[in-house]
């Protein structure tokens, strides 16, 4: 067999591959968005969110301490949810999901798009588009989460100010931090990127991040002043730090995409001094020092890798295997190697199957032992059964986020300063929890519904006078959760 039949047989093999895995994660993707049933423990606070917001349908979400439920993330994402909530009428859990994945097949495109650019490989290109599918992941695919987003939104400042449009990246920047808090972090290889192409593009990009940030801060302040305890207190206070956890991620990111580090080690040596003067390639580096910090936290297994440090690695090294100075059929070689690692990382973590019909069918029993209970004299403190409480008209009291109650309360006199109010949540912080069970006149709700994650332990229920009635174990994404029923003796 020639060189050149080798080299076209490797490159078929690699796109059949690609395929396959595109094809495979549409698929799973889909089955799970249309589950009625919560696929992620903290999914429902997204929906809660959108139903809440501006305090409609009676929401109290940016409320004040008494505010029964609250969200930790930005705000445009359940801000986008609402409106396409309003406008095609479909359930808002849906409406959800399909913006996370569509933000997810929108990143991949811009990915691709980067890619070809600079590669000219189409094959090239479809392949970070089937990496950058990974952003949608959140222990499973299809989940209503608001990384996809900040993916998208990251990866289009990035080209923003590769075309020098320093506004738009600028505004782009802005805009990742009110998806969630660490998107912002883009701002660091951008502000070195324009600094180091043109001083005056450099000034103009900060005083534009400054103006905006600003300027959008206090809108949004005047509309809800508690959002910054919410979105910057509690991630200041939330912020574990484990060192195993951050090198598990480290040892399965080596085999996952052991490639493109040696690709991106290749280009970084091509390019010398130039290196600095690369929007991508700066940001890969940069956004790693950053996850080396952001891995250490507990809340997020992989997620960080695919949402936050991926993406610009992605489009900075897979375009050097079009420019590898060796024989076609190592080149084709490596990129098989790539792809299967891509192959290999998708279904043993970023792809789970969906729940079988045994798990469905228990999630079903759930929901009718949930249907029977009087609607006037129940409580869900469930973030699994959140979703149905809300559509028979139940009173919740966590929508998953609930249990975050004591980190927006912060004894430091630096936070206390820039957020004065915090310090509205010092009194009852140590107390929330137990406040959740009791009705506005003072008496416990006959009925409570709870999980094994609640913020009431099932101890604490049955000092309470609590007894439980019955017990579910329930596959929420790759967990299974015990839901139990408890009557007041």
């Amino acid at each position: 067999m020639t060189s050149g039949k080798v080299q076209n047989a490797w490159r078929r093999g690699i796109l059949c591959l690609v395929a396959a895995y595109c094809l495979a994660h549409v698929c799973v993707t889909a089955v799970w968005m249309l589950s009625p049933w919560v696929s992620e423990y903290r999914e429902w606070a997204q929906a809660d969110a959108a139903l809440q917001f501006f305090g409609l349908h009676g929401g109290e979400l940016y409320g004040g301490p008494e505010a029964s439920t609250f969200y930790v993330y930005g705000i445009l994402f359940p801000f986008l949810g609402y409106f396409f909530t309003l406008l095609s009428g479909l359930d808002v859990l849906l409406v959800l999901r399909l913006l996370s994945y569509l933000s997810a097949l929108a990143a991949g495109g811009v990915a691709a798009w980067l890619v070809f650019r600079r590669s000219g490989d189409k094959l090239l290109a479809l392949t970070a588009f089937a990496f950058l599918l990974t952003a949608d992941w959140h222990n499973v695919t299809g989940t209503a989460t608001p990384a996809p987003l900040g993916t998208l939104l990251m990866l289009c400042a990035l080209a923003a100010a590769e075309r020098g449009r320093v506004g738009w990246s600028a505004l782009l920047t802005v805009a990742c931090f009110f998806v969630k808090p660490y998107f912002v972090g883009i701002w660091l290889p951008l502000q070195a990127f324009f600094f180091l192409k043109s001083r005056r593009q450099g000034w103009w990009y900060l005083l534009g991040c400054a103006a905006v940030g600003f300027a959008t801060a206090f809108a949004v302040h005047a509309l809800y002043p508690n959002y910054f305890v919410y979105n910057v207190v509690h991630h200041l206070a939330a912020a574990s730090s484990v060192p195993a956890h951050l090198l598990r991620q480290i040892a399965l990111s080596a085999v996952f995409y052991g490639p493109l580090f040696v690709l991106f080690a290749y280009g970084a040596k091509r390019l010398g001094r130039d290196f600095f003067r690369d929007a991508y390639a700066l940001s890969a580096l940069l956004l790693f020092a950053m996850w080396l910090r952001l891995g250490l936290h507990t809340g997020a297994f992989m997620s960080y890798v695919f949402h936050f440090w991926l993406p610009p690695l992605v489009v900075f090294a897979l375009p050097w295997l079009a420019k590898l100075e060796a024989s076609r059929l190592r080149t084709a070689f490596l990129g098989g190697i790539a792809v299967l690692s891509l192959w290999l990382a998708a279904f043993y973590l970023t792809l789970p199957l969906p729940p079988t019909h045994a798990e469905r069918r228990q999630w079903e029993q759930a929901a009718a032992a949930l249907d029977v209970l009087p609607r006037d004299s129940t409580l869900c403190l469930s973030p699994v059964l959140a979703s149905r409480a809300a559509a028979l008209s139940l009173p919740s009291r966590d929508n998953g986020m609930v249990q975050f109650y004591s980190t927006l309360a912060s004894p430091s006199p630096l936070v206390q300063r820039l957020f004065p109010e915090t310090l509205a949540f010092q009194a009852d912080a140590a107390t929330h929890d137990a406040q959740l069970l009791r009705r506005r006149a003072g008496d416990l709700f006959p009925y409570v519904v709870a999980d094994e994650r609640s913020v009431l332990s099932p101890d604490s229920l049955r000092a309470c006078g609590y007894v439980p009635l019955r017990v579910d174990t329930l596959r929420v994404g790759v967990h299974r959760i015990c839901v139990s029923q408890y009557r007041l003796q």
